[in-house]
């Protein structure tokens, strides 16, 4: 523990100070007030023990984080505040770091922190409290150190400016782990305000909800998120208590900042734009309100405490030049190695590199940035001069510079080809020196702020638009999206792409290609197009996962015909969806966008299953209307016929769990940081039901089904080749691939009943998941491809009306087809299938464009009342 003279025990002593005044409140947690948020850091600063170390913590938005975090300080510990996916033993900051201590917030009064070394393993200045990686930036071994004196000058000099009190309640908009977040966190927590903690977005309904009922006051946001606030109907919210808004964290386009500026003064609330970094702790400018409306271009005075000087540079106007701040709350240096750590201050004043004049006014004004210049054909090219310049007509964009391009990456429907002619003449560059690259997203960093390398990268992948249009127009076809959203930088994963459409991607990705490229679903058009070759020889590539899906749905028409047991084509088919859903859903995308395409992937199966069981129910009185709500196994009635379904309302049921489960925060951040341990945890609890007594049947099979009770214990213990499939998709080592094929071998002894032919079908079911693990990709003879696709696509639509077929044909008892009619009875199950798959998908086609307008028409203005 520090000792009682230190900055740390100050900070403690501090937040004592404040007693039951409200510090933190929550979503789903009790509120905590400054004397409990004292007590539990610095009983979280006991649990690190003595010694100072660097404590690696996962700067989610959380109240076990700040606390961790201010638990760290107390102790007098270092803190490497990083976003989540690097605070884990693999990462680039870790490698390069070695942190002593890796800590990631739960829940509420709950960590997982990993001891790296007892003892540490580095030299620590006494001053350095803090290090973060600059701008925002996610993977950068570059770090900001930062001493106590910085985070506590700078947070007093901006709950100054805006007068912060222990009235005051933020709303957390921005990470933990940005400078911009942290600083919200510092200032409130300085003057005794309390802080609204969210992981919410301000388009969530839920996000404003909680602002309201929790009085919130003000809440900070970057360019980005003004754009959201526009779609999200901000300006007609009934907010009384907001009493500010800030910006920071790049530069607003002037008219936006006067616009918000006018509507904080017609609705009773303030507008601070604000100027910073990471290198100075967080603020060093902020624009009066009361200036906003005319000075919309500035970014104000410097804050308490700092001063500017305006530095010369060679070719600019007499008054311009590199802007450099002064202050206390200037960082300490960078670090780049470990061995930086035991640096002490190396930087007196920070070089900002934006180009910047005094106006008439008294106001700085920033015009340029000197690291945004590059130099084309001997010309020196003002990127944010361009960047301007779209942005007067309406468009929005970001440049980046190589060595031999200009690269301007336009978000939107655009015409890229009147761009790239207004570029050029802006310029004065020649067209072939640039790319203009259409993005259905401009790309950013978890701040908010345009991710440059990433929009620098996209000229070594464009294409030439005439090479890229099979790509980009197969994306479009078989995902069903307007080809002006298919970009060169867009993937599979990142249009929407499912299990279903996953199928026949492939199958036609490969026709295109003449190969199927490994991950290629996580690969860009552009990225695909380069990889294209002759298609030659008369094999051709196929993923694993839809010659056996083929396979399982053949293997189950044949079974049920009765001509030969080759059973366990359903619980396969069941580890195939858990591996499609690890892989599709669980991918880089929020929260939010995994639900809604979990919603999205549970409508596309459950909608045709539903119509076709209300008509057959209507016709031939087949199925129970529990069939048709996938709850037959709660309600009944079990019977032979009601259980036809069963594998359709598992599969169902499984998804919907899924996606609750993956909604929940805590759930989808052990997800994000560790995957495959989260679906081998899940894998092993669904395995572990199998010690439920089973009344009176000893094995967990279909046959001689009595109760309901059975019935739903069976959809339990098929629930785990779900989880088998989820665990293999997110097994990308050897070792992890053989933990799941042990378990899938060792689960499934004994699982099926022997009197039904066990060992063949537990052999099946292994040897189909075990292909699943360990072979991604088989070549097969070119004529057997579109069969098999054509199977596999209509695999879901097979199953259901395999069983109408067979009521249809000559029986020679209630039980049994008539002789020859089994092989007539497999052939006209599959023609069937398929072809109601091809109604279906043309039907979808028509109405599925529709359905999405009407849903984002309703989503576009978000209500909320005060």
């Amino acid at each position: 523990m520090a000792t009682l003279t230190s900055p740390a025990s100050r900070l403690l002593e501090h937040l004592r100070n404040f007693g039951q005044q409200t510090a933190l409140i929550s979503q789903r947690e009790v509120p905590l007030t400054y004397a409990e948020l004292a007590d539990q850091a610095e009983k979280f600063a006991q649990s690190l023990g003595t010694g100072r170390k660097l404590v690696m913590l996962a700067g989610q938005n959380e109240m076990s984080a700040i606390v961790a975090y201010l638990g760290a300080l107390v102790g007098g510990h270092t803190v490497l505040l990083v976003p989540d996916s690097a605070a884990n033993s693999d990462s680039d900051l870790t490698q390069i770091y070695n942190p002593d201590v890796i800590v990631s917030a739960l829940s509420e009064n709950q960590w997982e922190i990993l001891v790296r070394h007892a003892d540490s393993v580095h030299e620590l200045h006494p001053d350095l409290a803090l290090c973060l990686s600059t701008s925002g930036s996610t993977g950068s071994p570059k770090l900001v150190r930062l001493s106590y004196e910085n985070l506590m000058s700078n947070a007093s000099a901006i709950a100054e400016y805006l007068s912060i009190t222990d009235a005051d309640r933020a709303i957390t908009t921005l990470p933990m782990y940005y400078c911009y977040g942290l600083s919200v966190i510092h200032s409130h927590l300085i003057r005794g305000a309390g802080l609204l903690i969210t992981n919410d977005s301000v388009v969530d309904r839920s996000f404003w909800q909680f602002f309201a009922d929790n009085d919130g006051t003000s809440f900070a946001g970057v360019p980005y998120t003004f754009d959201l606030l526009d779609k999200a109907g901000f300006e007609e919210m009934d907010l009384p208590r907001l009493r500010y808004i800030t910006q920071a964290g790049g530069r607003l386009a002037p008219e936006k900042v006067r616009h918000y500026a006018s509507m904080g003064a017609r609705a009773g609330w303030d507008f601070f734009v604000m100027y910073g970094a990471t290198e100075a702790t967080a603020r060093m400018a902020y624009l009066p309100p009361d200036l906003a409306g005319a000075h919309p271009e500035c970014i104000g005075v410097p804050i308490p405490g700092g001063s500017f000087r305006i530095e010369p540079m060679e070719g600019l106007d007499e008054g311009t030049g590199e802007l450099v701040y002064y202050g206390p709350n200037v960082m300490m240096g960078y670090a780049q190695t470990s061995d930086d750590l035991a640096n002490g201050r190396e930087v007196q004043e920070l070089r900002t590199g934006d180009i910047a004049r005094v106006t008439d006014s008294g106001l700085y004004q920033v015009v340029g940035r000197s690291a945004r210049f590059i130099k084309l054909f001997g010309l020196r090219i003002d990127l944010q001069r361009i960047e301007t310049v779209l942005a007067a007509d309406g468009i929005t964009a970001c440049c980046a510079g190589t060595d031999e391009k200009l690269v301007v990456a336009v978000e939107g429907r655009v015409n890229t080809q009147a761009i790239l002619e207004k570029v050029a003449e802006t310029a004065h560059l020649p067209k072939h020196a640039i790319d203009v690259c259409a993005v259905a997203k401009m790309p950013r960093l978890g701040s908010g702020k345009p991710d440059y390398p990433a929009i620098r990268a996209l000229a070594a992948t464009a294409a030439p638009t005439a090479t890229a249009t099979g790509v980009r127009e197969l994306f479009a076809t078989v995902l069903r999206v307007p080809a002006a959203e298919v970009t060169d930088s867009s993937t599979f994963v990142a249009l929407g792409g499912d299990s279903l459409s996953f199928v026949t991607m492939s199958a036609r990705l490969e026709k295109l290609l003449g190969h199927l490229p490994a991950n290629w679903h996580k690969l860009s058009v552009a990225e695909l197009e380069t990889r294209r070759r002759d298609r030659r020889g008369i094999l051709r590539t196929v993923e694993t996962g839809i010659v056996l899906r083929a396979l399982a749905i053949l293997f189950i028409v044949i079974s049920h015909t009765g001509v030969i047991h080759i059973e366990g084509g359903a619980h396969f088919l069941l580890a195939a969806s858990g591996y499609y859903f690890a892989r599709f859903v669980l991918s880089d995308k929020p929260r939010a966008e995994r639900v809604k395409h979990s919603v999205t992937t549970i409508l596309r199966i459950a909608v045709p299953c539903l119509l076709w069981i209300v008509l057959v129910r209507a016709t031939l009185g087949t199925y129970a209307f529990s069939n048709a709500l996938f709850v037959n196994r709660i309600f009944g009635p079990v019977n032979l016929l009601t259980l036809r379904l069963w594998y359709v309302e598992v599969l169902v049921d499984l998804l919907i769990v899924a996606a609750v489960v993956i909604a929940i925060p805590a759930i989808d951040r052990w997800e994000r940081r560790k995957p495959f341990q989260l679906a081998t945890v899940i894998a092993l609890v669904l395995v572990s039901t199998r010690l439920i007594p089973f009344d009176s049947l000893p094995h967990p099979d279909l046959h001689g089904f009595q109760t309901v009770h059975q019935w739903t214990l069976f959809s339990v213990f098929a629930a785990f080749f779900f989880a088998f499939g989820w665990a293999a998709a997110k097994a990308t080592t050897t070792k992890q691939r053989l933990l799941v094929s042990a378990m899938v071998v060792v689960s499934l002894i004994g699982y099926f009943d022997p009197r039904y032919i066990a060992i063949a079908r537990t052999y099946e079911c292994a040897i189909f998941i075990l292909l699943l693990i360990w072979v991604p990709r088989m070549r097969l003879p070119g004529f057997l491809v579109p069969i098999t696709t054509m199977i596999a696509n209509a695999s879901l639509f097979i199953f259901l009306m395999h069983w109408q077929v067979f009521e249809v044909m000559p029986h020679s008892n209630p039980f049994t087809l008539a002789p020859g009619m089994d092989p007539i009875a497999i052939v006209l199950s599959i023609i069937t299938g398929i072809a109601v798959y091809q109604g279906w998908n043309r039907l979808s086609d028509a109405v599925e464009p529709r359905l999405k307008a009407l849903w984002q028409r309703s989503t576009d203005r978000i209500p909320v009342a005060g």
